[in-house]
């Protein structure tokens, strides 16, 4: 066998530091990807369903819910995913509201979405406000302090230009100190 010349050590290692690289893109390209593509129509509908600011009719809430935790299931750590499987379960506890069981097990749901976004992205003050929305709807006495807080942090990351939603300037004066 031939010796190898040092430029041919060289583009072997070269070689294996691509080959490396590649596969460690591959590890988390290809589960994002399936991520978008098992929730890209659920993404686009959601969408355009907010827009529309109409009822939400329960067949599509449960197609996309059943599409976005498949996403999950490829990406846990998406908070955008989180964020609208807690907008899917919060806007159907406002339409449970007669059926005061039902709406507080929803209000649950979107809270543990929202916590786990903000988990993820704890500077996010749309998050923060949808959890204390949220942790509010599930009506245990315990959440109050949890609630004020979440609110507390919503306002905090809110930009000044920004005008603040009712629930937010509702805070009395030291709440947030």
């Amino acid at each position: 066998m031939k010796h190898l010349r040092p430029q041919s050590w060289l583009r072997m290692g070269l070689l294996l530091a691509l080959g490396v690289l590649v596969l460690a893109s591959l590890n988390t390209l290809v589960p994002a990807t399936l991520a978008d593509l098992a929730t890209a129509k659920a993404r686009a509908e959601i969408t355009q369903w907010t827009t529309r600011g109409t009822r939400l009719p329960l067949a599509d809430m449960v197609k996309w819910r059943d599409s976005l935790s498949e996403g999950l299931a490829h990406t846990p750590d998406d908070a955008l995913l989180h964020s609208q499987l807690g907008l899917l379960f919060g806007h159907y506890a406002v339409q449970a509201r007669a059926v005061p069981d039902v709406s507080r097990d929803f209000y649950s749901q979107a809270y543990q979405r929202f916590d786990r976004a903000l988990i993820l992205r704890p500077m996010s003050a749309e998050l923060a406000l949808n959890a204390a929305v949220a942790a509010e709807g599930r009506g245990q006495v315990t959440q109050t302090k949890q609630t004020r807080d979440l609110s507390c942090r919503a306002r905090k990351y809110t930009s000044p230009s920004v005008k603040l939603p009712d629930r937010l300037r509702a805070l009395p004066d030291g709440a947030c100190s």
